[in-house]
């Protein structure tokens, strides 16, 4: 068996049924190998597009294999790459390159005759960076890079040179080690003598199954922003978004109230802390377990957003009321670095509903991409995607896939004309965009009636759009003409923390 053929048959084994690929000279081989096992792909239009792509897929299913060609395209990957190692993404980056030689330059290098510079860069962001000098060490390498994707939950750079793809092997198969993970134990006797505890959600509780530790324990929890969707939200035991100095209403003063605050399994970063503001004391404690029931537990309090005060304008607070009208079960919701997470954030999720969000990395243009790759994972669902303008002029070509492969999308486009969110920080006329024609940009993207353009300027467009979108399954791009100066206080608020913490003298 040919090493071409190897690969594929091992990732079909590992019930990988789809990727997606950019093909270039040196990976079109392999390329009719993954046809010729029947695996599905998916062809973006570039590669950092297909990174974004990959990070919105391996959220939804196992793992995510993209394959790209030498330097120009692994290079042009990395970007996404990296978000998905800071976001503990399953991704799988195969990279076929030149044939090793001392005396050839060839073509998509840096003009020398070491190509090891693309796998030596990519070992800068994950262990599993390799790169196969003997046909017959893909056995060793491929089973690696699996290995380490399904134990710590990151991706895995794997690089074949083109004649190595055709050399012959004993085929062998491989068994993928998954290691139980160690686990971190509260000690029961402090929880049971915990009067008033408080659980505080991080964003790696993804990794844990957060619905039975809740039945097991019951008391008060609330969430990080970047743990939007990990747990349940119609939970009396619910309190709300803890984002410091801009939380909802009563969550700040619970934690002060509580004299046990637990974090399960945060990252803290400048962003989901407010330039490093979250809660520090003697009562608190960071865990990623918790074992044993509560048995004095917090009185239950519920939080409901107010949604009937709805005025004719649009502007980012009626959006905001509308769609939590809106939103059932089968959404998965994106919100896109910048003012999208301050509009979605605050969204409550009902039951069955979920939420993506690239807080650790925060690569604006991500969401557009990513939210294509998820429709395409999970094809059943319903995405609604809040992006801004900024954002989407950098990945905006994704639109014209959004029809082509018949996605159940709803893009709600904040459409105001600047980067809100960079001016909340930091006030610049770097900040200012060109303004394009949008809806019919979009349009002329697309070549079925597989999608609906809308020009939102009131509420009632809006209102109206969604109600005609209801059990139908379609691309929905809302452009959304927002003001300027329509930035929410919390954005003002947390910006002004975030540039207070960037501006503090080096020690």
């Amino acid at each position: 068996m040919k090493v071409k053929d190897f690969v594929p048959r091992v990732l079909k084994k590992e019930n990988i049924n789809e990727y997606f690929a950019i093909p270039g000279d040196y990976n079109l081989a392999l390329l009719d190998a993954f046809n010729k096992q029947n695996i599905k792909a998916h062809y973006p239009l570039n590669e950092l597009n297909m990174s974004y792509m990959s990070d919105g897929y391996a959220r939804q299913k196992d793992i995510a294999v993209m394959i790209t060609t030498f330097s120009v395209g692994a290079l042009s990957a990395l970007n996404g790459f990296a978000g998905s190692k800071a976001e503990h993404n399953s991704v799988l980056h195969i990279c076929c390159g030149p044939r090793e030689s001392k005396e050839h330059i060839f073509h998509h290098t840096i003009a020398e005759t070491n190509t090891d510079y693309v796998v030596d860069i990519y070992s800068k962001i994950t262990p599993a960076s390799y790169k196969i000098k003997r046909g017959k060490d893909i056995i060793i390498y491929l089973k690696k890079a699996l290995d380490y994707i399904r134990n710590n939950n990151c991706p895995a750079y794997l690089e074949i040179p083109v004649d190595i793809l055709n050399e012959d092997i004993e085929p062998e198969d491989i068994n993928i080690d998954v290691i139980n993970k160690k686990l971190i134990h509260l000690e029961e006797k402090e929880i049971i003598n915990s009067k008033k505890p408080i659980i505080i959600f991080g964003s790696h509780s993804r990794f844990y199954d957060t619905k039975t530790l809740l039945e097991n324990i019951k008391c008060p929890y609330l969430i990080m922003p970047d743990a939007k969707g990990m747990v349940p939200e119609n939970n009396p035991y619910f309190l709300g978004l803890y984002w410091p100095n801009i939380s909802q209403p009563g969550v700040e003063e619970s934690i002060e109230e509580a004299d046990l605050v637990i974090y399960f399994a945060p990252l803290f970063n400048d962003y989901n802390t407010s330039g490093f503001t979250q809660y520090k004391g003697k009562k608190m404690r960071i865990v990623n377990d918790i074992t044993g029931k509560i048995n004095n537990v917090w009185k239950k309090r519920t939080e409901n957003i107010k949604t009937n005060n709805i005025t004719k304008k649009i502007n980012l607070k009626n959006i905001q009321n509308i769609f939590q009208n809106y939103i059932h079960k089968n959404n998965i919701i994106f919100a896109e670095t910048g003012t999208s997470w301050f509009t979605a954030l605050y969204l409550k999720l009902p039951k069955g509903a979920s939420f993506e969000i690239q807080m650790q990395y925060g690569s604006i243009g991500w969401a557009l991409p990513a939210a294509l790759g998820c429709s395409l994972a999970q094809k059943n669902k319903e995405i609604i995607l809040f992006v801004g303008d900024g954002a989407t002029q950098m990945t905006f070509q994704n639109l014209a896939l959004y029809a082509k492969y018949n996605t159940n999308i709803i893009v709600v486009f904040i459409n105001n004309y600047t980067y809100a969110i960079e001016n909340a920080i930091h006030k610049g006329p770097y900040n200012n965009l060109t303004e394009w024609n949008y809806s019919t940009v979009v349009e002329n993207l697309n070549n079925n009636d597989n999608y609906k353009v809308v020009n939102i300027f009131s509420s009632q467009d809006l209102i109206k759009s969604l109600e005609e979108k209801k059990n139908k399954k379609h691309f929905l791009f809302l452009n959304c003409f927002i003001q300027p100066d329509d930035i929410s206080k919390e954005n003002i608020i947390w910006g002004k923390s975030v540039s207070k913490f960037n501006n503090k003298p080096a020690n």
